[in-house]
This record gives C-alpha cells, structure tokens and sequence, in this order.
C-alpha cells in the first residue's frame, strides 16, 4: 500500500475511502497516533486517490503540466539563460537595497526625456541594451524571469548559446528604441525580449514540425491575450507596450525565416498570413499609443 494524504478526522478518512472505492479505486486507512493516514493499493492510482482528496477537503484537483511544459521542465538551463538571470537579479538587488543608487541612471535608455541619443552617440553604446535588465518591482522581475528561464532555455538548446545573446541583443536594442521614441527613457524590463521569444519559439514550430519543443497553445494564448489587456489599458502599472509590440514582431520574423530556412521548405501562404500578423501586432499597437499620446496633449 502506498501513502498519499493523512488527516486527523477519522469520519472524513472514511467518507474518501467511500468515494474512493465509488471510483473502483481502492483507499485504505491506518490509524498511527490518532493520525489517519490514507493509503492506495496501486501506484497508478495515487493521481486520482490524491484528487478525490483534494476535492473531498474543498481544495482544487491538482494541476497536471501538459505535455509540452513536462518536456519543458525536463530541458536544463544553458550558461546564457542563467548568466542573463544571475545579472537581472544582481541589477534588481543592487538598485533595490541602494548598494548602488548611481545604477539606473546609469543603465536607462537616455536622460533626455526630449528624445535626443546624446549619451549614445557620445559613446554610451550600453544604454542601447540595458534597460532590459532593470525592474521595477518584486513582481515584475519575478515574471519576467520565470519566463526568461523557460523561453530562453528552448532557444539556447536548439540553437546556441550565441545565437539566444545575440538575439537578446537585437531583439532588446530595437524594442528598447521603440519604446523610448513612444514614452521617453523612464522604462526597463525584460519582457520586449520574453515577447521576442515567445514569438520565435510559437512561429519556429509552426514552420519546422519536426522541432523538438513546442509552446502549449494555452500558453501562447495567455500571453497574447496579456498583451491586449495590456495594450488596452486594463491596468493601473505603466507598461511598456511598444517594446512588447515590438519584441513579439522581431520574434516572430526570426521564427518564420527560420523554421523555413531550417527544414529548406518555403511555405509562402503561411509566411505572407503571419508575416502581416506580426505587422499587426506592431502596426496597431503604434497607432494605440500614438492615440494616447494626442489625449495627454
């Protein structure tokens, strides 16, 4: 008999052992110290035993990963995904404990909020990419980096190294100057990038069937449908929207040109379909903040 769930109420013990046997699933009860402790006869049997617990005490069934989020799970974090972490956090703290009060100003896009690049075409090159590495916030950086760890992992084991730092450099440096040209440089977040993956690893499958990892459709709908929400002004937290609209278009490009160029099959009708998609995304997007802009005017 295996283990799985105790309590100290004998008559519930009883009553989801009933529903138990209900079910065809056989619960047996020992009583150790007073504690009755449930066991089931079989191993294949612990999943549903556990639910019939869960849904006897008023607790939800247990959620159970898809598929896709198993082998997700499964693949282990490359030096660039957790070096690019690693540095996000210690920006984060840094700022966050003032160990280092000098670092925002240091790393934000620009100080001109008249939309001038004087620090970088003075030579401040770094300012292009930095912004990505400051957050604003517990939750923020928590979001980011919970997605950074799962996205940015699928790209670096199918591709490289090289090629997710390279992108992060693009991707963030064009999403970066979108956004700054839209709301000035009070902005930051890794999240023009997490776009960026998402769009790359959501097309690159479309395209390339044979590729090993793909997105749970419900996950890609969740973050498509943040980005609306986000867009439409459902919350009360700035949120840099260009750099979303941007990242999610780059990505999606790289995803439709390589998937293509990988598997050596051009498919022009689905290429010209999500190509105007991604162009949506960005076009639309535009014309929301341009909109808000004239209001504040």
């Amino acid at each position: 008999m295996i283990p799985f769930a105790s309590l100290a109420d004998k008559r519930m013990a009883e009553r989801i052992a009933q529903e138990g046997r209900s079910q065809n699933i056989y619960i047996e009860i020992k009583n150790v110290n007073n504690e009755y402790i449930l066991e089931v006869d079989k191993e294949e049997n612990i999943e549903i035993a556990t639910d019939i617990y869960r849904v006897m005490m008023g607790l939800p069934k247990q959620f159970t990963p898809s598929k896709e989020w198993s082998e997700i799970a499964a693949v282990p974090m490359g030096f660039a995904t957790k070096a690019i972490i690693v540095f996000c956090i210690a920006v984060y703290a840094l700022d966050a404990l003032k160990i280092m009060p000098e670092l925002y100003s240091v790393m934000k896009f620009s100080s001109d909020p008249k939309l001038g690049l004087n620090e970088i075409v003075q030579g401040q090159f770094w300012r292009a990419i930095t912004p990505i590495f400051l957050h604003f916030g517990l939750m923020h950086i928590l979001f980011n980096m919970l997605w950074m760890k799962d996205l940015g992992k699928l790209v670096e084991v199918e591709r490289s190294s090289n090629f997710l730092l390279l992108f992060i450099l693009v991707v963030g440096s064009i999403s970066n100057f979108s956004q700054y040209l839209i709301s000035g440089p009070n902005f930051g977040g890794m999240s023009g990038v997490v776009y960026g993956l998402l769009g790359y690893l959501w097309m690159y499958k479309r395209f390339n069937k044979e590729s090993k990892y793909s997105l749970p459709k419900s996950d890609v709908i969740l973050m498509v449908g943040w980005f609306f929400l986000c867009l439409m002004g459902v919350f009360v937290f700035s949120i840099a929207n260009m750099a979303h609209a941007l990242g999610l278009s780059l990505g999606m490009f790289a995803g439709i040109f390589y998937g293509q160029y990988d598997t050596g099959r051009a498919d022009m009708k689905n290429s010209l379909i999500f190509t105007s998609l991604a162009i949506l995304f960005s076009g639309l997007t535009l014309g929301v903040e341009l909109f808000k802009l004239s209001q504040i005017q």
